[in-house]
């Protein structure tokens, strides 16, 4: 049964579900996304629809995913999304009628251009470190990354930026930290989904 807490204080929906995917996982890609989808159905599906339904490219979803999750071996983009939505369009069903998915909420003006702002800063060295990555190598990353924020949600792109730059090793100082946590603020962000990245602070340039 889902239960999902709009107080959790980490990350959650397909950025959350993103950080499921590690060379120890011996479950299927579906296997992991219901195993998180009993805790966190509802955001998990509203993210996924809104890239369904946005006209995201099958390049750009492709890019975003591959980037944040390493998940390889897709039958297609859009399948796996379809996918998840299915599925936790089921776990929600055991709690009863399931309702749409639920639209952003109303946003402080400026927050979209302020997301954008910080991903043309960092955008340089994280377009480096994907396209240049011995093993887990992705192109367009950073492009991808804008299409969601400008063109789907700004919050999901943000997340999906933080889960990047964690999984590449992106360094950050301490000015880009401050203002990624301000951010996640205005969002309404756990603590720990911008905290997740404060190791970035200690690696060198």
């Amino acid at each position: 049964m889902s239960e999902d807490n709009n107080d959790d204080l980490f990350d959650f929906g397909l950025s959350g579900l993103s950080t499921q995917f590690h060379q120890d996982v011996e479950e299927t890609p579906l296997e992991v996304a219901r195993l998180w989808a009993t805790g966190d159905a509802r955001r998990l599906r509203d993210d996924a629809v809104r890239l369904l339904q946005h006209p995201v490219p099958d390049w750009a979803l492709t890019a975003l995913w591959r980037a944040a999750s390493s998940m390889v071996g897709m039958d297609g983009i859009r399948t796996w999304l379809q996918d998840v939505e299915t599925l936790c369009a089921a776990e929600l069903l055991a709690d009863g009628p399931t309702p749409e998915a639920s639209r952003p909420g109303v946003l402080p003006q400026g927050l979209t251009d302020a997301v954008l702002d910080e991903l043309h800063l960092i955008g340089p060295a994280l377009a480096n470190a994907t396209t240049s990555h011995p093993y887990a190598a992705v192109p367009d990353v950073v492009p991808a990354l804008e299409i969601t924020i400008r063109d789907v949600d700004p919050n999901l792109g943000f997340r999906m930026l933080l889960r990047c730059l964690s999984r590449y090793w992106i360094p950050l100082d301490h000015p880009s930290y401050d203002r990624y946590t301000n951010l996640g603020r205005q969002f309404s962000l756990g603590e720990y989904v911008v905290g997740a990245c404060d190791f970035l602070l200690k690696l060198p340039d």
